[in-house]
């Protein structure tokens, strides 16, 4: 199998690239507490790209549009539920993903009635564990909620994401029929047709959006 553009340029940046200025990086930044409620792994790169604690649940995984909405709508709510696995043929998404490399080979948790697709978790004990451990750390005063145009995300998913009465949001996108006020656009070539690429998601200071002046304004 060959290995994508893509695939490389988040090997390169995760295993070389944060790892090298990650120290240079946290310096530019008051806190290090701020709890980021993510559609996908950007939250956990951020935290990594600092070489910070994860201050949240929402790391090393990715949710459905609607299902994040929903989250993010009723976050204490879904934060007090236990999680529960399930196997791929239960999942709700089962048709929409199946189409993917990877679909079955990492855990999905249902959380109420959202599912969680822990996309780098492969232990149930392990991640449990993590998950239970992290919940305690939700810094409930310094939430910062990122959304992106992954996974069949619409226009109305994305509008009615930047209407909902939350205090620090983000949402990144690379389609110009997406880009409607309150979303930030990001510059991808090639195909755009699933979204922003991960490994496009900007971190640190970049030419878009500067995150560490954002983290700071927190």
């Amino acid at each position: 199998m060959s290995i994508s553009y893509e695939a490389i340029r988040l090997k390169f940046r995760n295993k070389i690239y944060l790892p090298a200025t990650r120290n240079f990086r946290k310096k530019k930044i008051n806190s290090t507490d701020f709890t980021i409620i993510s559609n996908n792994c950007w939250g956990g790169t951020i935290y990594e790209s600092y070489g910070i604690k994860k201050m949240s649940p929402i790391v090393g995984m990715f949710i459905m549009p609607r299902d994040y909405i929903r989250l993010v709508s009723n976050l204490e709510y879904y934060f007090d539920q236990d999680i529960v696995f399930i196997e791929p043929e239960q999942s709700k998404w089962g048709k929409q993903l199946e189409g993917k490399s990877n679909w079955g080979t990492y855990l999905i948790a249902r959380l109420g009635d959202i599912e969680l697709h822990m996309l780098h978790h492969h232990d149930k004990e392990l991640a449990r564990s993590k998950w239970n451990t992290r919940v305690k750390r939700i810094n409930w005063s310094k939430l910062i909620f990122k959304f992106n145009d992954q996974n069949g995300a619409t226009k109305d998913d994305i509008v009615q994401f930047l209407n909902l009465p939350l205090k620090n949001k983000l949402c990144f996108v690379v389609k110009d029929e997406l880009n409607v006020e309150g979303t930030i656009l990001i510059k991808q070539p090639g195909k755009k047709e699933t979204g922003i690429n991960a490994s496009r998601e900007p971190f640190g200071h970049s030419k878009t959006i500067d995150i560490n002046s954002y983290l700071n304004s927190i």
